[in-house]
This record gives structure tokens, C-alpha cells and sequence, in this order.
């Protein structure tokens, strides 16, 4: 299938498969299964990892991340391909996401959305109190995103990444003490 004239150019390494060739049924948050990351699936989210990010995870933090007893991974599916992931420990009542990637193939599309739903969902089956998170400051959709799910600015950490760009705080309460 030749690429369409409005597609984004793919990043070096592109992850999962462009929407353009899934085939011609377009892609439906109702097709995307969620699912348990494992060790099984590194290779897929290095790829994603080098696709979204300048400074990506290597496949040994990868693994470490996945082996960790306190550690909850889970993506987004279409078929055999990874199109979104969830990273985030669990520590007594705090549950703390690390990573919420979604492949650049598929933003505005509503997985981050569903992505972030699911990690909600599995903090609070955990029993966590709080969901906690940062963000780039200058990402204003991701950060859009997590107020419109209930999240609250709490703070900023000034020159957090290795760009000296700062770090907003974000915290979403699940239940009282």
C-alpha cells in the first residue's frame, strides 16, 4: 500500500507498524487489547523507545524494569503490534508512572487516553492512594490529558531533564487515607 500524501515521516528505527499499512480497516480503540508487558516483548518497546524519545531506555533497563517485583508494565496491542506502553512501580499506597509512550504513528488518536485509564485502574485494584507523574512542562498535551482525567499540578522541579527543562508534578487521589 503506497504511504498517503498527509503521513508523518518516519523516525529513524519507526516502531510498530504505520497506521497506513494495518491494513484497510482504519484503527479503533475498541481493536487495541491491553495487555501485561513481559520480557518478551523488549524488543518492541526499544523500538518504541527509540522512536519517541531522544534519550531512550536501553534493552538492559528494560529488562530490569520488567523483572522488578514492584514494577507494572502494560501496552496497547493491534494484533502483534505494540502501538503504546505504560511503566510505573508500585510502593506501598503510591503508585508512581514512570513512562506513558504512545508510538508518534498514533497520537491524538486516544491511546494515551485509553493507556492511562488502564494504569488508573490498576492503581486503584492495587489499593494505591495516589497516582503520581511528571511531565515535560512544555508538554502541554500530555498535560491537558492528565487534568482532564483528574490529575492536579502539585509542584515543578526545576532543571529535571537532561535538556534543563523543568518537571511538573502531578498527582490524581484515588482514596483517602
Amino acid at each position: 500500500m503506497p504511504t498517503p500524501p498527509d503521513a508523518p515521516s518516519p523516525p529513524p528505527d519507526a516502531p510498530a507498524t504505520p497506521w497506513w499499512e494495518l491494513g484497510s480497516r482504519p484503527v479503533a480503540l475498541k481493536d487495541l487489547r491491553p495487555e501485561p508487558l513481559r520480557l518478551s516483548h523488549v524488543s518492541k518497546l526499544l523500538s518504541l523507545e527509540r522512536a519517541c524519545y531522544s534519550d531512550p531506555w536501553t534493552a538492559s533497563g528494560l529488562e530490569r524494569e520488567l523483572e522488578t517485583d514492584h514494577a507494572r508494565a502494560w501496552g496497547l496491542f493491534l494484533d502483534a503490534n505494540l502501538l503504546a506502553y505504560v511503566i510505573a512501580w508500585l510502593f506501598s499506597e503510591e503508585f508512581h508512572i514512570l513512562k506513558l509512550t504512545v508510538s508518534p504513528y498514533f497520537r491524538r488518536l486516544g491511546l494515551g487516553e485509553k493507556l492511562l485509564r488502564v494504569a488508573i485502574g490498576l492503581a486503584s485494584a492495587e489499593k494505591a492512594r495516589v497516582v503520581l507523574l511528571e511531565t515535560h512542562e512544555g508538554n502541554l498535551p500530555a498535560r491537558a490529558l492528565y487534568r482532564k482525567l483528574g490529575f492536579r499540578e502539585d509542584g515543578v522541579r526545576k532543571n529535571y531533564y537532561r535538556n534543563g527543562e523543568d518537571a511538573v508534578l502531578m498527582s490524581l487521589k484515588l482514596r483517602e487515607l
